[in-house]
């Protein structure tokens, strides 16, 4: 047989050609090792072949493997190159056969990718303490590197699909002829979305086509449901609150899917993703932004973490927390309310100084201050939070109001004693004295309760506008 670059003159047309081809090639193989004329030492075109996989002789041509062999006493194998060619590892074949056992080499350790994630706040509602729920627009944008896997091409005469308006109708559109290429996005979740709609349309974007580095964004109008324990106002109004974005991907994340969380996994967005458009790279919260009766720490800023996913059908996945912490915005109750309470508590006090017998003017004093207490208590009530449980400043109301009512009580009783019983005048003013100075005592210590949680943030707070 001449050699030849031709693989069909190779097999000849006989129905035993692949059959002979792999026998010979079998036979070198053992030959090759007692042979005195063994060809030097090159790479090998045919790489070492697995038992466990099949290819079949077409798959061979199709990778370019053109060979030919002649039979002669020692099974030299001549290839269609002038190049020469040892060092050649082929199987011994059992019997004849038309598929080869299949190359392929050593599978390595699979590559991990990474979804990486930037979020950008640019709208913040009133924070609804009672329902739990704040009203936020943010703009969500997903990195990744595309692989041949992510990508589909479909190849159609014509197609007709429809694009909804609304979600009542739907608009038709014709595909024309031609490739039409899919790319697979990462589906993201908001996982603490009450509602929320997309204002504009998702933009995808391929920014290094070496890389295959795509950029998905899309800006939603959302409503977050927030924990229970963030909400709470039992500080009010010194109270702060966790506000919490949660995103994941739930869609294709088990084993074997097209986002599995094994190979996929959940990351910040880096400068080489944002070609230093941004000044934080995952993302913050823009400077206008504006919380009604509450400020944050602009220093601070978003806070992110990557956290076990808390349900889901319990593979170990993640999701990524972006969080905001916010304090209310508590002069109009610090520079009014309680400064006013203090003084209306120490006027009280010093009714003191008066007898014991003039107890009808200075119960009814002290019980007129008591009912201006109560008024600006019913004031109150109806701006703060509707909660079913006892917020501080309703607790430091109470108490003044109750260390009131115990001075006409303490008043009332020293009357009784010093009209009845004989006392005498210098031993209730004495004893007037100890509880006025207990009494004053006791609206300090309240102040102090109340105060002592006002700076719980750095003082460059966003509140200071």
């Amino acid at each position: 047989m001449k050699r030849s670059g031709s693989f069909t003159h190779l097999f000849g047309g006989g129905q035993n050609g692949p059959d002979i081809f792999l026998h010979d090639c079998s036979q070198a193989h053992l030959a090759s090792n007692r042979s005195s004329n063994s060809l030097g030492s090159t790479d090998s075109l045919l790489p070492d072949l697995k038992e466990d996989e099949a290819v079949s002789s077409e798959e061979i041509m199709e990778k370019g493997f053109a060979a030919s062999c002649r039979k002669s006493s020692y099974g030299t194998i001549a290839t269609t190159s002038e190049a020469s060619v040892t060092n050649l590892s082929i199987h011994p074949v059992l019997g004849a056969s038309s598929r080869l056992r299949k190359p392929f080499p050593l599978a390595g350790p699979e590559e991990v990718r990474t979804i990486r994630f930037q979020v950008i706040v640019w709208y913040i509602g009133a924070i609804d303490v009672l329902h739990g729920n704040v009203d936020a627009k943010v703009r969500i944008t997903l990195f990744w590197n595309a692989t041949d896997e992510c990508n589909k091409t479909q190849k159609e005469k014509s197609s007709t699909t429809y694009v909804m308006q609304g979600r009542r109708c739907a608009t038709k559109k014709v595909v024309t002829e031609g490739d039409e290429t899919i790319i697979d996005v990462p589906p993201v979740s908001i996982l603490n979305a009450v509602s929320f709609s997309i204002v504009g349309s998702p933009d995808v974007t391929l920014l290094n086509k070496k890389e295959k580095l795509m950029r998905w964004s899309c800006l939603y109008k959302v409503s977050l449901l927030q924990a229970q324990e963030d909400m709470k106002v039992d500080n009010f109004p010194h109270d702060q609150h966790k506000l919490t974005l949660k995103l994941g991907i739930l869609t294709d994340r088990q084993k074997g899917g097209k986002w599995d969380h094994t190979k996929w996994k959940l990351a910040l967005a880096k400068e080489s993703d944002t070609k230093h458009s941004i000044r934080i790279p995952h993302g913050m919260i823009v400077d206008h932004v504006k919380i009604p009766q509450f400020s944050y720490d602009r220093d601070r800023g978003l806070d992110f973490c990557l956290t076990p996913l808390e349900f889901g059908t319990g593979r170990k996945d993640q999701c990524l927390r972006v969080e905001l912490m916010v304090r209310r915005e508590s002069g109009y109750y610090d520079k009014n309310i309680m400064p006013l309470l203090m003084i209306l508590h120490t006027v009280a006090v010093s009714l003191f100084t008066m007898d014991a017998t003039d107890f009808f003017k200075r119960g009814l004093m002290t019980l007129n201050i008591t009912f201006v207490e109560i008024g600006l208590r019913s004031t109150l009530d109806s701006h703060l939070p509707k909660v079913g449980y006892e917020i501080k400043l309703q607790r430091i109301m109470n108490a003044f109001f109750l260390s009131l009512l115990f001075c006409v009580l303490e008043s009332s009783c020293l009357y009784y004693l010093t009209l009845r019983r004989g006392w005498s005048i210098e031993l209730a003013n004495e004893i007037d004295f100890y509880v006025a100075l207990g009494v004053l005592s006791f609206g300090g210590y309240q102040s102090r309760l109340y105060y002592k949680d006002q700076n719980f943030l750095p003082p460059k707070l966003a509140g200071q506008f």
